[in-house]
């Protein structure tokens, strides 16, 4: 009989970029910034596309465990970013939320702060540096629609 070769594991390259999706959640023309769980910077809630949900789905639900925060996330996409993180390369599609709800406790609450922030303060704190644009981007064309 032949022998069964092991299995082999499936490694994921470095070099292939990891593709989340991200939530801007704003509530009263104000943005909700979360800390990470390491370093403690702020940034907006993202993660992994999860499998069998559309990536404002997975966006909505790395808010709502993230930062408390439920809400309509628009469909279209207001920006893209890249950012390396243990020597792998992430690629973040970012979608606008408007906030319907804003819960006291929320699953990661004893890891993450939460802030709410004007959006020219937000543009100071965040990390990294292409969220900036996109969030200063963001508010600039809203504006413009209201004038």
């Amino acid at each position: 009989m032949p022998k069964k070769r092991p299995k082999k594991k499936r490694i994921i390259s470095k070099r292939r970029p990891q593709h989340q999706s991200a939530v801007l959640p704003v509530y009263k023309k104000k943005v909700f910034l979360v800390s990470t769980r390491r370093s403690g910077r702020w940034v907006i809630p993202k993660g992994v596309i999860e499998p069998k949900m559309t990536p404002q789905e997975s966006a909505a639900m790395e808010a709502w465990e993230e930062a408390g925060l439920k809400g309509k996330v628009k469909p279209r996409e207001i920006g893209r970013y890249k950012y390396r993180k243990w020597g792998k390369t992430y690629r973040v599609r970012v979608y606008a939320m408007k906030v319907d709800k804003v819960k006291d406790s929320w699953k990661e609450k004893k890891h993450r702060r939460r802030k709410l922030v004007h959006p020219h303060h937000a543009t100071r704190k965040v990390y990294p540096k292409s969220l900036k644009r996109i969030i200063s981007d963001y508010f600039k064309a809203n504006e413009k629609k209201k004038s």
